[in-house]
């Protein structure tokens, strides 16, 4: 780790523990507080308080500058040993330009002296990634995992989807959620704040490093007791990204005491926390079950549905969960642990053969969208079927006789033409781009890329640009083709699906093709997939893209060992696509019982 990265985690640890240290814990009195806070944190910590409490460096900062911001820059230098402690004199001089200058020394910046858009860029991110992660390994999607004392989250497992809360309501600075609870929240915050009532948030995500600070200080207070009132590291909901701590204006959002049910955002949480997700963890009467006292302030988002049954049955999230994940298919053999890949987005998805229900087995980063490279023909392939007859003989254009060519792939020669269907082959199987910009220049260029955006739209895919139908990275600075992960599962199951000619192709490991000229190609399958033996159960098929941007990418389909479904894989931005599919292959093999 850099001299950076090890203050960080230490100094963001710590600040995140003094923000809630003290939330729930209204009968410690001020001297004992400031006591065990003074021997509790041994670095400078008001830094990254005031950071979250600004939500981050907003402005550009030179020589000559003053102000409580330039004083806040000066700390965070000093906290990276880039500036003595005793220079926080909040003036821009010569001292905090040199700091500027070693600071984007170590992160290849422009050594300019000045904290502009790409300084405070690398400064935010930094807190940031503390604050609010993205996952670094590959995870199981436990959001509705029994997380408790019995039951731990593995201490390294971050989130999916980590975002900030938004939408004018207080909280302890930066708080983040996962997408889905945090949406959740805010539309419950809103409704409340219609009706009179204002919420505000105390803790969203909490890492297990924190935890377990938090957890330490209160044994070092209370000893066992504290067992009943703070979870031990990896057993937080916290954890999860979907458990939120709640306050609000009539106690002046300055903490959540024990009698918080009885307050006007208690009263309304109880009567409407369901109608949006959420439920109560460690409700009134069920303490001996839950091991921890009654919080009415804490909830965990688990969906509408999920919440009312909890809601009706008076019981609380944890009685309900540990039953749900008995029901749940494929279950789990033992502890799981996390995938190390260098794929920077992974998504794996169970889909059962008989009913719409589908479950996430593996996820990082799934919601965010990467260059996806030649994977992109998927949807010039669903496309092309839409606006070609069957039989119809596509010519091959200058322009895509000159489209740029892989050793993998024919180069087609301008006027000859190909079959509707023997295109596609060079397409899908050897993944050409002549034959993409041949397609699309046969209906018309952007005619055509304009209707691969409305199919997208028609699919309901949210994260996606679409730039062209091969998949090249276009010149210059524009972006390139891109899709999240979630997105490409439901391009992917539409081929599968809906486009059964496409899907054969996708299966195919090659095809022989004649043009109308009597020039024979042999299409072969850039997908080394479909020749493992790494999944007993059997291979479908799959699609590979490879640029210099987007680097290697793979949607794959394999069968369910069970024989009662298939699962559907996404790996994107990795620099070894068929080892890591194939290490998330045996994974699944040994994570899941898939007996039924």
């Amino acid at each position: 780790m850099t001299r950076w990265v090890l203050w960080a985690s230490a100094t963001v640890g710590l600040a995140l523990l003094t923000g809630v240290l003290f939330v729930q814990r209204a009968s410690l009195q001020d001297s004992m507080r400031r006591s065990q806070l003074a021997t509790l944190t041994q670095i400078e910590t008001n830094a990254v308080r005031e950071w979250r409490a600004r939500f981050g460096f907003l402005r550009t900062m030179q020589q000559g500058d003053s102000g409580s911001d330039i004083r806040l820059l000066q700390s965070t230098l000093a906290q990276g040993n880039y500036l003595a402690s005793d220079d926080d004199t909040g003036f821009y001089g010569e001292r905090t330009g040199n700091a500027v200058r070693a600071f984007q020394s170590d992160e290849s910046l422009s050594r300019t002296g000045i904290v502009d858009e790409e300084t405070r860029a690398a400064l935010n991110e930094k807190y940031f990634n503390e604050t609010c992660p993205r996952p670094s390994l590959a995870y199981p999607d436990f959001m509705l995992w029994n997380v408790g004392k019995k039951s731990l989250l593995p201490q390294d497992y971050e989130p999916d989807g980590l975002r900030v809360l938004t939408g004018g309501f207080w909280t302890n600075g930066i708080v983040c959620m996962t997408e889905d609870a945090a949406s959740a929240f805010e539309r419950m915050a809103t409704d409340a704040t219609r009706e009179g009532v204002f919420l505000g948030v105390t803790s969203g995500f909490r890492s297990a490093d924190v935890q377990r600070a938090l957890y330490d200080f209160w044994h070092s207070l209370e000893g066992d007791q504290a067992d009943n009132e703070i979870a031990p590291q990896g057993g937080s909901e916290h954890q999860l990204g979907t458990a939120i701590d709640i306050t609000g204006a009539s106690v002046g959002y300055v903490g959540t005491p024990s009698g918080f049910d009885a307050t006007s955002e208690g009263r309304w949480l109880a009567a409407n926390a369901f109608r949006y997700g959420f439920t109560f963890s460690f409700p009134k009467g069920r303490e001996a079950i839950t091991g921890y006292i009654h919080e009415p302030w804490h909830l965990r988002y688990v969906g509408t549905d999920i919440a009312m049954s909890i809601g009706n049955e008076r019981i609380s999230a944890g009685e309900y969960l540990s039953q749900y994940a008995s029901d749940i298919y494929p279950g789990f053999m033992h502890d799981v642990s996390g995938v190390d890949v260098s794929a920077s987005s992974v998504l794996v998805v169970y889909r059962a053969s008989k009913s719409e229900s589908t479950r996430v087995l593996l996820h990082k980063n799934a919601n965010v969208a990467r260059p996806v490279a030649s994977v992109v023909k998927l949807l010039t392939a669903i496309v092309a079927e839409r606006v070609f007859s069957p039989g119809a003989l596509i010519s091959i254009s200058a322009v895509a006789s000159r489209e740029a060519t892989t050793n993998t792939q024919s180069q087609l020669i301008a006027g000859d033409a190909f079959s509707i269907e023997d295109i596609l082959k060079l397409l899908l199987i050897e993944s050409s781009n002549p034959a993409a910009r041949a397609l699309a220049d046969a209906y018309e260029y952007d005619r055509f890329v304009e209707l691969m955006r409305d199919e997208a739209k028609r699919l309901g895919l949210h994260s996606v640009s679409i730039i062209n139908p091969t998949g090249l990275d276009p010149a210059g600075s524009e972006k390139p083709n891109s899709f999240s992960a979630r997105d490409l599962v439901v391009l992917l199951r539409e081929v599968l699906d809906n486009h059964p000619a496409l899907r054969v192709l996708l299966e195919t490991s090659e095809a022989r093709v004649e043009s109308m000229r009597g020039a024979i190609y042999y299409a072969r399958t850039t997908d080394d997939l479909l020749a493992s033996d790494v999944w007993p159960a059997g291979i479908i098929g799959g699609k590979t893209g490879e640029t210099p941007k987007a680097k290697q990418t793979l949607v794959f389909a394999v069968k369910s060992p069970s024989g009662d479904g298939t699962i559907e894989g996404v790996v994107l931005e990795s620099d070894d696509r068929f080892g890591e599919a194939e290490k998330i292959l045996r994974w699944l093999q040994s994570s899941y019982d898939w007996k039924l």
